[in-house]
């Protein structure tokens, strides 16, 4: 952070940037490229394409009463601490429930709440949705376009079903979840950030192939499939 904070740019841009393996080592005479201020994580066109974003991992389970059902508002900070923007997942899960209506401990997050949301922080949103207005419906989206996000420094939160999940398989929470797509292994496997475990290591960086993302993306309770 301090290197960060000394050219004006955030650490995720600068992991991205330099391909790094693990953005929280640094040895000494490592040389870094550091981006322009304003150009986001984007690399020259020479470096290789990139196929994983590097982003500050959180658990939705934050103390509050709402952790429960805490994975859009964590998984959306997630998202914006990726871009320098450090918002409390307590604020978040207010705008949420403010714009849902729904103040109960059990409340989940709708997609729209999720856009209200960033919007209050000053983020606009892109492809929720096939055209102008929530009556066109939502967009549905390939593997191929979740990897051009990557490619363009932009991880992607996904609407997934909980027990198809790595790890939560015997879960007796039968419903939908927010994870937050980051790319692939060398081996092609996926790799994303999923909330729901304490702590910031179990849930951070897991990986599952992509048959499993595609069976927990594709099978959502909501009847909203690959958003």
């Amino acid at each position: 952070l301090d290197i960060a904070d000394l050219y004006g740019v955030n650490a995720a841009q600068i992991a991205s940037y330099n391909r790094m393996a693990d953005p929280n080592l640094i040895v000494i005479g490592q040389e870094l490229v550091i981006p322009p201020r304003g150009a986001g994580s984007s690399a020259p066109d020479s470096r290789p394409t990139i196929s994983r974003v590097w982003v500050p991992y959180r658990s939705q389970f934050d103390g509050s009463p709402y952790e429960q059902a805490n994975c859009g508002p964590a998984t959306l900070g997630m998202y914006m601490s990726y871009f320098g923007e450090w918002w409390f997942t307590k604020g978040i899960r207010r705008d949420i429930n403010r714009y849902d209506g729904d103040w109960s401990i059990e409340a989940g997050t709708s997609w729209e709440a999720l856009v209200y949301a960033a919007a209050q922080r000053g983020f606009n949103v892109f492809g929720l949705h096939n055209g102008w207005g929530e009556e066109i419906g939502y967009r549905t989206w390939t593997f191929d376009e979740l990897m051009e996000q990557i490619r363009n420094n932009r991880p992607v939160m996904l609407l997934v079903r909980f027990w198809n999940l790595p790890g939560h398989e015997e879960h007796d929470w039968w419903g939908d979840h927010y994870i937050l797509f980051l790319g692939i292994t060398e081996n092609g496997d996926v790799i994303y950030h999923d909330s729901a475990f304490r702590g910031d290591v179990k849930g951070a960086n897991t990986v599952m192939s992509r048959k499993q993302l595609a069976r927990a993306w594709g099978n959502t309770a909501a009847g909203v499939q690959y958003t």
